[in-house]
């Protein structure tokens, strides 16, 4: 078990990890392709001595308020995608309700198959 698995049940927490190297959910790898972005935007002759010379330069595009931003589009980004989910579930739900109505209203069974499918011609009573 992780030390933060521990101490997230120690306060009552859940640990979500999130993908590796995937910029949606995490503020340092967008600062690092705004920082590449950058390099590549400024790069004209390809050459090591100028790449480090840009890379360098990158440092000081970020402004002090740019971090908390950074931050507040994953937090955002985080608070929709759990939106969108909440809603599947919800959707998916009302959803198996409502085929649930449907099929009483057609004088179905909604009780699974009792019955023992013994050969292959049984098979041939189902309705799919």
């Amino acid at each position: 078990m992780f030390s933060d698995q521990i101490a997230a049940r120690i306060h009552r927490a859940q640990t979500l990890r999130l993908p590796p190297y995937r910029c949606d959910f995490n503020p340092i790898e967008k600062g690092w392709a705004r920082r590449k972005g950058y390099v590549a935007k400024q790069n004209t002759t390809s050459k090591l001595p100028d790449l480090i010379k840009l890379w360098e330069e990158s440092a000081d595009i970020f402004e002090p308020e740019d971090f908390s931003k950074l931050f507040a589009h994953c937090i955002k980004l985080e608070d929709d995608y759990w939106d969108i989910d909440t809603k599947e579930d919800r959707i998916e739900a009302v959803g198996d309700e409502q085929a649930d109505e449907d099929v009483a209203e057609e004088g179905g069974d909604l009780e699974p198959l009792d019955q023992d499918l013994d050969d292959d011609n049984d098979l041939a009573l189902l309705p799919f």
